[in-house]
């Protein structure tokens, strides 16, 4: 598979005359124009970072706060822990326990901007193995949603679970079975705003996989009825959603076009509109895991796209796509491929901050090694900056997370071949100086699976290694 790659990048990168290219250039913009089909954003080819280690402007992250949230040997499992911050309110969950009958959730929190941590609460058991617990916070009010099981007859079927904290964390109400499903209900993702809290997850109760949607207007204490959002023949799955002034958009990856589309659809002060829906794709291409962020009246999207059937049935080779709205999401651009020149693009995510948007990705390098892509644009996604590989080494590196605040961005991800240890890298967009000199006043040094927050003048890490959930805080 890797001389497979090799030979593929090295197609790509050959190199025809500078007429040609240009000319070449001009015609795949004319043709996408005119059919409305994803061109590459600025096409060239990969360039690899130089670090700053001691940049005048910037000394480095101390992370003075460091604890171990689990404290225990129980956990067993892959964990990416749930985290989310709220002012000076610090709010972690995670997985606890053995793969049979499944683990239990198990809740801290600081409000002391992580500093102190009340004791473990255990929200839930029989949680799913394989998907991380949802946290919504705003005001008092704290929201954990996950994934967890119910017995039928010999076995199991998933369901979507929540739980409601008035008092900042310190106590539970009771818990809430937000899917009630006949069948199984996965992958839930949740928002808050206000006194509206959003839950949305993916049920094969109508014999396919569907996108339903459950609101309350009063701070969790009661919820309206399910409604399907999707309602059609086709599997949809992966859902996400984001909220922003009343404005509630929610994606998914949907197989009602003959292959997998991105469905995107906007709600306003709670209520849907029909023909609202709009297909981000468009394409007879497999899309799957999109990804959404919302700043201003911006609305930015990525997703995974690779060609139906594979190039090979072990590992088809996907690309990042990119569509992006400047008016609330009553239009959107037209579709760019970010991963131009790269090979089997995998795991993207984005941030931004207004027009500044950045996106990050695993892809291979010649050597066949996953290493992470790095690009941004500051024309709301209008065009981007070269493709920046931020290793380019013989390691793996895989599962990137990145947040924004103003012009600063922060990444993370695991390098899964230099014993468990994670890169942690420090972009100033204003004067695209990389820096990586990061310090852990406390062990342990060594992270993986990790979540990612930054509110105020802190950032936030909460992650698993050895089988323990630790959380470190640095002022920014």
């Amino acid at each position: 598979m890797k001389e497979r790659q090799i030979r593929l990048l090295a197609d790509s990168l050959k190199a025809p005359t500078i007429a040609g290219l240009v000319a070449g250039i001009g015609l795949l913009i004319s043709i996408a124009a005119m059919m409305n089909q994803a061109v590459p954003a600025r096409l060239f080819p990969p360039q690899s970072v130089t670090f700053t280690q001691n940049n005048t402007d910037y000394q480095g992250l101390v992370f003075d706060r460091v604890i171990n949230l689990s404290d225990s040997t129980g956990i067993f499992i892959p964990n990416t822990p749930g985290l989310s911050v709220s002012g000076n309110n610090v709010y972690v969950a995670w997985r606890e326990g053995s793969v049979d009958p499944g683990p239990d959730i198990f809740f801290r929190a600081s409000n002391d901007s992580g500093n102190a941590f009340s004791d473990p609460i255990r929200l839930g058991t029989r949680a799913s193995i394989l998907f991380t617990p949802q946290i919504a916070t705003i005001e008092k009010f704290v929201y954990v949603a996950w994934e967890g099981t119910v017995p039928v007859s010999d076995s199991y079927n998933f369901q979507v679970f929540l739980r409601v904290s008035n008092d900042y964390g310190a106590t539970f109400g009771e818990t809430l079975n937000i899917s009630e499903s006949t069948a199984e209900a996965r992958e839930p993702q949740i928002a808050a705003e206000g006194k509206n809290v959003y839950i949305v997850w993916q049920d094969n109760t109508p014999r396919n996989n569907d996108i339903f949607l459950r609101t309350s207007s009063d701070y969790g204490a009661t919820f309206g009825k399910g409604v399907n959002l999707s309602s059609n023949n086709g599997d949809s799955n992966s859902p996400r959603l984001t909220i922003s002034d009343a404005r509630l958009f929610i994606i998914w990856s949907d197989h009602s076009y003959g292959n997998s589309d991105i469905l995107l659809t906007k709600i306003i002060h709670g209520k849907s509109f029909s023909g609202n829906t709009i297909n981000l794709s468009r394409d007879k291409k497999v899309s799957t895991n999109p990804q959404m962020t919302l700043t201003d009246q911006y609305i930015y999207v990525i997703w995974e796209s690779h060609e139906f059937p594979a190039p090979t049935l072990s590992a088809p080779i996907r690309d990042i796509m990119f569509r992006s709205s400047s008016d609330n999401g009553v239009s959107f651009n037209s579709p760019s491929r970010l991963s131009a020149n790269v090979i089997d693009s995998v795991g993207p995510n984005i941030a931004a901050a207004g027009e500044n948007v950045y996106v990050v990705w695993a892809s291979s390098n010649p050597n066949g090694f996953p290493n992470i892509f790095f690009r941004k644009s500051i024309d709301g996604g209008e065009s981007f900056d070269n493709t920046l590989n931020l290793q380019n080494d013989l390691t793996d590196h895989m599962s990137p997370e990145i947040v924004a605040t103003g012009q600063i961005v922060y990444i993370t991800w695991d390098n899964a071949g230099t014993a468990y240890n994670q890169s942690f890298v420090i972009i100033y967009d204003s004067a695209n100086v990389f820096v990586s000199n990061v310090t852990f006043e406390s062990e342990p040094k060594s992270i993986i699976s990790s979540s990612m927050a930054v509110t105020g003048d802190d950032i936030y890490l909460a992650w698993d290694v050895n089988d323990e959930i630790y959380l470190a805080a640095a002022k920014i």
